[in-house]
């Protein structure tokens, strides 16, 4: 596949080069800072705390509006957008997986926390509110990182940074679903998802995915209603629009490869299924995003 560099991709440049950074920016800085005037993706989780005004910020596609006190949280590689049209100021927590992940259940954290999930529930989309508890844990990350070369830091910071997380994944989703004797060994919802990473292109069909669960179709889609507010096949609908959205924007290849690359049998059937979700056509899709030049 020929790829241009249409979104540019940030990696982490924080100066003490351990993962973490909190930064202090508000409406004038961010035009001065060249990748958050075009659409980017970090090679970073980031938490952004908005202090002041108001904002819109566009996620993988999606306008997210932020008010004072709002917490968003972003999955490392998402594709993200600010609107310059909006006065504000926050505060914006960078940090990398290599700094959190101490181990492989660290990871696997991660990779499944519905804070950071492109699977939220009806008007989540990752956002929190910023409580007294979560203000405490913030002000202590920032004193700390404000200290220069001292002893245990990565590791204080990294414990703020997971209690702060836990805090905020348990006051957003206060009742994630739990399984039973139905299947053991982690949450059905997680499980789900991982499959749906690996079979979304060529498996589209919600009997695949509950088989290979090994419940019935009727309770996945129980299960990921009241988990995300949205069906099962809503989701799998949702997964492929995104890998749509994002070759539409990150590479130059047509239409046409793109549709077969995500097992359709005719292009024509892509663009029925695109402009069915979008309610637009992928071409007017890719139109409209601005590029970096």
């Amino acid at each position: 596949m020929s790829k241009i560099n249409r979104i540019p991709n940030i990696a982490f440049e924080g100066p003490q080069k351990i993962g973490f950074e909190i930064l202090s920016i508000d409406s004038h800085d961010a035009l001065k800072m060249k990748y958050l005037q075009v659409p980017h993706r970090a090679s970073f989780y980031c938490i952004l705390w908005l202090i002041e005004g108001a904002i819109t910020h566009l996620v993988d596609f999606k306008p997210i509006h932020l008010v004072e006190d709002s917490l968003l949280f972003v999955r490392k590689d998402a594709v993200q957008y600010f609107n310059h049209s909006d006065t504000y100021k926050f505060r914006i927590l960078l940090f990398t997986e290599g700094f959190y992940c101490k181990s492989e259940g660290d990871v696997t954290f991660l990779q499944n926390s519905l804070l950071f999930s492109y699977f939220k529930a009806s008007g989540q989309q990752g956002v929190g509110r910023m409580s007294e508890q979560l203000r405490e844990l913030w002000q202590e990350m920032e004193k700390e990182f404000l200290l220069r070369d001292e002893q245990f830091q990565s590791d204080i910071l990294r414990n703020y940074l997971a209690n702060f997380i836990f805090l905020a994944q348990r006051v957003t989703w206060p009742e994630l679903p739990v399984i039973g004797p139905v299947k053991s060994g982690g949450n059905l919802i997680f499980e789900f998802r991982e499959l749906l990473e690996q079979h979304f292109r060529e498996e589209q069909n919600v009997k695949f995915y509950a088989c290979k669960l090994a419940v019935t179709e009727k309770y996945l889609s129980r299960l990921t209603a009241r988990a995300t507010g949205r069906s099962t096949k809503a989701l799998i609908n949702e997964r492929l629009m995104l890998e749509a959205k994002r070759m539409l924007i990150y590479s130059d290849v047509s239409s046409k490869t793109i549709a077969f690359d995500l097992g359709f049998e005719e292009p024509t059937n892509f663009t029925k299924f695109f402009k069915k979700q979008e309610g637009t056509t992928p071409a007017a899709f890719r139109d409209k995003f601005p590029l970096a030049g």
